[in-house]
């Protein structure tokens, strides 16, 4: 199913609002789709392993550099 979300299952009914959405397995468009169970119960929101702070690459090495400056 084509709408801009690649979490959305092929077999998912029109108009599905996807598994990370609150409203995933309860919406409307849910009713009689094959996953909802599985979206109802699965996980909402981020990743709770991903960093919310943009760190840049320049920043973690300038970081990097003087820890291993002032520990060593």
């Amino acid at each position: 199913m084509e709408n801009g979300n690649h979490d959305i299952p092929e077999n998912a009914n029109e108009h599905c609002p996807g598994p990370q959405s609150e409203e995933a397995g309860k919406a409307d468009a849910c009713a009689g789709c094959p996953n909802q169970q599985v979206c109802t119960t699965a996980p909402k929101g981020p990743d709770p392993g991903t960093s919310s702070l943009p760190i840049s690459d320049i920043t973690l090495k300038k970081f990097s550099f003087f820890f291993l400056l002032f520990v060593a």
